[in-house]
């Protein structure tokens, strides 16, 4: 009888641990970082990025630079960023001069009859609804998110004719999924804007791991050059990927591989087997000082008490994991309290089982 008990209490474990209802996201977006978009006047001959990862990889210290050539002369805008929720800023200069960045107005719904008349049409297209003018980045495969002109930022510069050297420098933080039981952090680059480029020379990229704990992966695969674990350099003569990402697990305890290896629905197996056997152990010691009595007492209190306790285990049992895995634990588990829910079904056929056990050692005693 009591393997029919168990296939049952693993049946409600199934059905309570997809309980997630309602919950907030399990995404804690860092920063948005990408490319800037070209105007036609400028030819962008090199695009060289270094990415330095912080030791718990939260953020990233961002040196781009921009090799530039224009064929004319006088105030320019070479380049629109998006530029927001930047840890340190975002510094630009041109040429070792220092350039502040503009907000575009917000009346500038449209590139027609604005300084902007000079960056490509292909790119920046009209909303269906007012015409208002937006562009397009994507952050993941074949999602990308609209930003509107007046979203972006620019700078005016008089440049000269002949080659120019960009440098743009930011820290950013760290996206942070928290889904799994162990959070998983990416740092992401959009490279989308760049095929809108009027050209695209060589694109040279640098990520210095030195002071990381441990490993990370990329969508770049192994660097050309050097260790990706220290410092690896990828080179490129054409875009590889519409965006870069970085991915970092971080390290945990062995204590806390072993319990998520046994999951919640594991560690409370054990736990009811140990006081399924006591409670067994009792209700015969019961039995034989009591042959006589119609009601087992050691039948009644534990077929209330342990189905309860067992369902508390099992809600415990996340914050059990969650405390071996420490900070770096996602505690995104949705309402597991609702397992509680279980227990008028549960308890009645727990109940059954060891009046029934009772009744066959009362028949022997």
């Amino acid at each position: 009888m009591n393997k029919y008990f168990l296939s049952f209490f693993i049946l409600c474990l199934i059905i309570a641990e997809p309980i997630y209802s309602n919950m907030a996201s399990p995404i804690v977006e860092g920063t948005y970082s990408a490319s800037p978009y070209s105007s036609r006047d400028i030819d962008i001959l090199k695009e060289k990025i270094f990415i330095k990862l912080s030791s718990d990889f939260k953020t990233a210290k961002f040196n781009i630079e921009y090799n530039i050539k224009t064929d004319i002369d006088g105030k320019q805008i070479p380049l629109l960023f998006y530029a927001k929720d930047y840890k340190d800023g975002f510094k630009v200069t041109i040429d070792g001069k220092p350039i502040e960045l503009i907000e575009i107005p917000e009346d500038y719904t449209k590139t027609e009859g604005t300084p902007f008349e000079k960056f490509s049409d292909s790119f920046i297209k009209p909303d269906e609804e007012g015409g208002v003018e937006y562009v397009k980045i994507y952050w993941y495969k074949n999602s990308g998110y609209r930003y509107y002109l007046r979203d972006l930022k620019y700078f005016e510069v008089d440049l000269s004719a002949g080659e120019h050297k960009i440098l743009v420098e930011y820290t950013a933080d760290a996206w942070v999924d928290r889904y799994n039981w162990v959070k998983e952090y990416s740092i992401r680059y959009s490279l989308y804007p760049a095929r809108y480029w009027k050209s695209f020379g060589e694109l040279e990229i640098t990520i210095d791991a030195t002071e990381l704990k441990s490993e990370y992966k990329t969508n770049l695969g192994f660097p050309g050059t050097g260790d990706i674990n220290k410092v690896g350099v990828w080179k490129f003569n054409a875009i590889p990927e519409d965006y870069i990402v970085l991915e970092y697990y971080p390290p945990i305890s062995g204590y806390a591989n072993f319990l998520l290896t046994l999951q919640p629905s594991g560690m409370t197996a054990i736990v009811s087997v140990i006081l399924i056997l006591l409670h067994l152990i009792f209700i015969y010691l019961y039995r034989k000082k009591n042959p006589a009595k119609k009601f087992s007492l050691a039948v009644i209190l534990g077929s209330l008490v342990i189905p309860l306790i067992i369902l508390w285990f099992y809600v415990y049992s996340f914050d059990i994991i969650d405390s071996a895995i420490g900070n770096e634990a996602g505690s995104y588990h949705g309402y597991t309290f609702l397992s509680i829910a279980l227990y008028p079904f549960l308890m009645p056929v727990y109940l059954v089982v060891m009046w029934l056990i009772d009744w066959m050692v009362k028949k022997k005693v």
